[in-house]
């Protein structure tokens, strides 16, 4: 084994920076709560650093080759970028909001982008250098490489594309003054973004059902909105860091401990994202390392970059041909990667990890060559140590993957709803690294759901709370706990549910039970402060439906709940739903005064039976369209789920109202449950007055969807007759 490429660490100063970072690392394991995440998050970490050893013993003094490896690189791109496109053309046919993030087997359209910005500087160098079918090829996987960045519209993407091209295009103009290649390359630039803007500006019509969907559910009283903040906003990310930075403040110098930043931000996060949604990533590296880390190790961190920088710009001024290509081409790897650290998180992603790798190993290889010698001693030294560490690796590596596939199997049971996997699976395969699953949530949690759905709720309390010693803060444990209690406990449950509340106040469903079981209890001081808190996060009109809802049936004064109402109304004068309150109330408060005016005590006595049925029949058609504007309002933000819950309530009292099927239907289909939504489709067509197509419009896409073209087609045929919006476009593709 060459001794040449250990002497080249022993004198590299970026590699004992490097070296420096890691033994940081491995000191806040000691400082970790959740010391199961530090270790796998220290594996990821020894991982790029073996494979910067032991590719680097390959490469050591055969950068010679590197054109060789460029067309490796190149030949790669085309045949991912080919197989992303033809997947996207086939994706656009069947779901169209779903085509254009474009991701492959990387799982996120983030990671994909930034892996294929870390191959266009090879990409670019082979349009360069290579000529004959080589530069065909570079010329095409350049192409097809803008297509899908622009096709996936990620800013970040965007940033690293252009600064690239246009550094490279710049370096290659002051020092070759190629001028028709970097015509080319600027032309082949401007014709992947007006292909991306054609592509993106086609009329979404002549998309498959599923996605047909979303254009023709505007016609309904859904639309495909999404009421969460989004993560890839600007805004959004600065609020994460504002929050990362926070908490860094706790533990300036030791950190969280490595990995632990998902767990420890989440009373500050829980507060900034609505209901269920987390962040495992401040999408920073550098600010991440200093939370889990301290900052001593933050700022070291950040000086291996500013190093690296340095490094290769002075190699940009070598004589040798050769190490002033590498060195751009190592310039232009690490640009790519330093911005994708500050806006996301390639520190532990794998396919971009290794774009890090290939930085560390040309800066510490590209110089010139070194006469090679045979050290059998050295051989041996490395040797044992890299056995033992591989092993080592490999063995957590294998329990995270056991970790991951356990993952995936719960995931697919829930989407399921029929909960196959038993509690004693779980029990039996309970992982040790990681504890938590993707989404913050120890694998403990999961399994005490799993108790609570198989009943076992004494079993089901005592694993709640060992997962809430591993991850303290989700309220996921607590709202269960909830509805263990309401069954036996009112006041239990009521204690428990305010504590999920209290860990999260932005969350939607923790918000309706605790109105709902403060409901029960006719406890309308805790109804009225819940709304406050929820509303000092989020402040929608439906707070004051729900709030109102709630007050009303605990008996709160009429008169007071008008003016709840008309405190909702001075700041949303416009809302419909709280107009249509406003005169409900409005309705009950004039048959209540009705009674109090009456003068005679037998016809007073008369009219108090008749205004106490009139009440009654009138408390139930408020009840009802409390229920349906709810549903409604449920339906227009996407959350189909409990649109369904409000649309079953009423259909209980009202079994033959067939609208409440149709909207049931609708719900169902949102959801792609296609075989549940039939039946209620199906019912509704007995309605005279549904008899605009819509019933039948959705049938047929159901049909198609469950394998059944016959009658697919039939009900879009009926539903084409009837005028009904977009079933002509449908017929057109799919019924021919």
């Amino acid at each position: 084994m060459s001794t040449g490429f250990f002497n080249k660490i022993k004198k590299s100063f970026f590699i004992k920076i490097y070296f420096l970072f890691l033994a940081l690392c491995g000191v806040s394991l000691f400082f970790a709560p959740n010391l199961s995440l530090s270790i796998v998050n220290i594996c990821y970490l020894l991982i790029s650093f073996l494979t910067i050893i032991h590719f680097g013993i390959l490469l050591n003094n055969r950068l010679y080759l590197i054109y060789k490896l460029v067309f490796v690189v190149v030949l790669f791109t085309f045949f991912e970028t080919s197989i992303a496109l033809i997947n996207f053309l086939e994706l656009l046919k069947i779901n169209a909001s779903e085509a254009y993030k474009i991701s492959l087997n990387t799982g996120n359209i983030n990671i994909f982008a930034v892996s294929l910005n870390l191959k266009i500087p090879f990409v670019l160098l082979g349009i360069f250098t290579f000529s004959g079918y080589k530069k065909w090829i570079s010329i095409i996987a350049f192409s097809s490489s803008c297509l899908i960045l622009f096709l996936n519209n990620n800013k970040a993407a965007f940033l690293s594309l252009g600064l690239i091209v246009l550094l490279f295009l710049a370096y290659k103009a002051v020092k070759t003054k190629a001028y028709k290649k970097i015509g080319l390359v600027v032309l082949l630039l401007i014709v992947a973004m007006g292909v991306a803007y054609l592509v993106t500006s086609v009329d979404k019509e002549t998309s498959v059902p599923t996605s047909a969907v979303n254009k023709a559910s505007d016609n309904t009283e859904f639309s495909m909105l999404n009421s969460l903040d989004k993560e890839e906003s600007a805004s959004s990310r600065i609020k994460f860091w504002r929050n990362a930075i926070e908490l860094s403040k706790q533990n300036l110098f030791t950190g969280v401990g490595l990995g632990n930043y998902q767990v420890e931000i989440s009373p500050y996060d829980n507060k900034l994202l609505n209901n269920g949604s987390v962040t495992i990533h401040p999408h920073n590296d550098f600010i991440e390392i200093l939370v889990e880390t301290g900052i001593v190790n933050a700022l070291i961190y950040f000086t291996l970059f500013i190093t690296l920088l340095v490094i290769n710009v002075k190699k940009l001024k070598s004589e040798d041909t050769e190490i002033r290509t590498i060195a751009l081409l190592t310039l232009l790897i690490l640009l790519v990667y330093g911005i994708d650290s500050l806006f996301n998180f390639p520190l532990y992603q794998p396919t971009v990890q290794i774009g890090f790798c290939i930085i560390m190993i040309f800066t510490l290889l590209n110089q010139s060559v070194e006469v090679e010698e045979s050290n059998l001693l050295v051989s041996k030294k490395y040797f044992i140590p890299s056995i033992l560490l591989s092993l080592t690796l490999l063995y957590f590596t294998f329990e995270i993957f056991k970790t991951y596939k356990l993952e995936l199997e719960i995931k697919k049971d829930y989407a399921l709803e029929k909960h196959l996997i038993s509690a004693d699976y779980i029990a039996k395969n309970l992982p040790k690294y990681p504890n938590i699953n993707n989404e913050t949530y120890p694998f403990l949690q999961k399994l005490g759901v799993y108790h609570y759905y198989e009943g076992n709720f004494e079993e089901s309390k005592k694993v709640f709370a060992q997962s809430k010693k591993i991850n303290p803060y989700s309220g996921v444990e607590d709202w269960y706990l909830s509805k263990i209690h309401a069954k036996t406990n009112i006041d239990s449950a009521q204690y428990y549910i305010k504590k999920s509340f209290e860990s999260r106040p932005r969350d939607l469903n923790s918000y309706l039970d605790l109105l709902h079981i403060s409901n029960i209890k006719k406890d309308t001081l805790e109804i009225i402060n819940t709304n406050t808190v929820f509303s000092s996060y989020r402040d929608e009109p439906m707070n004051y439906i729900h709030t109102s809802n709630a007050l009303y049936n605990s008996g709160y004064d009429i008169k007071k709940l008008n003016q709840f109402i008309a405190e909702g109304l001075s700041k949303f004068p416009q809302d419909s739903l709280l107009l249509d309150r406003k005169e409900m109330f409005q309705k009950i408060l004039d048959v209540k005064n009705g009674v109090v005016t009456s003068s005679k005590a037998k016809v007073q006595s008369v009219k108090n039976d008749e205004n106490t049925a009139a009440d009654k029949r009138l408390n139930n058609v408020v009840n009802m369209n409390i229920y349906l504007q709810e549903a409604a309002n449920y339906g227009a933000k996407g959350q189909f789920d409990l649109a369904l819950k409000n649309y079953l309530l009423v259909l209980e009292k009202y079994p033959d109202n067939l609208a409440i099927h149709q909207n049931i239907g609708l719900c169902k289909f949102e959801q792609k449950k296609f075989k549940e939504a039939i039946p209620y489709l199906e019912k509704s067509l007995g309605d005279q007055n549904l008899n605009d197509g819509k019933s039948e419009y959705f049938l047929g896409i159901c049909y198609l969807n469950t394998q059944n073209k016959a009658k697919g087609c039939s009900f879009l045929n009926t539903a084409k007759n009837k005028k009904y919006p977009n079933a002509a476009q449908i017929i057109e593709q799919y019924c021919k």
